[in-house]
C-alpha cells in the first residue's frame, strides 16, 4: 500500500505542478500537500503516521489535521473548492489508471 501511496504523491505533484514532498510551510506547497494527504488517506487504507511517514513527518497530528482541514473547506469555501477540484478529478482519473 505504501507504493500505492507513492503513486498518488506523484501524481498530486504533477497535476499540481508543486513540490509536495519540499519541506517548507509556504501556503501553496502545504495546500496541495494536505490534498495528497486526503487522497491518499481515501485511496488507501494506510495510518496517519504511514502517510507521515512518507512526507518525513514526525508526527501523524499533520496529517490529521490536513484531512480535516481539507474536508471542511471543500465542504464551506467555495474558492478552495474551485481552486483544487480540477486538479483532484485529473489525479483521481490517473488514480484510477493505475
Amino acid at each position: 500500500m505504501i507504493e500505492h501511496g507513492k503513486k498518488i504523491v506523484e501524481i498530486v505533484k504533477r497535476q499540481s505542478g508543486v513540490d509536495i514532498t519540499e519541506h517548507t510551510t509556504r501556503r501553496d506547497v502545504a495546500e496541495v500537500r494536505q490534498i495528497a494527504f486526503y487522497i491518499i488517506r481515501m485511496e488507501t487504507d494506510l495510518s496517519y503516521q504511514k502517510i507521515a511517514r512518507m512526507f518525513g513527518l514526525k508526527s501523524a497530528r499533520t496529517v490529521l489535521y490536513g484531512i480535516n482541514l481539507v474536508t471542511f473547506l471543500f465542504a464551506n469555501d467555495s474558492s478552495f473548492r474551485d481552486k483544487y477540484e480540477s486538479m483532484m478529478a485529473k489525479a483521481q482519473k490517473d488514480i484510477d489508471e493505475m
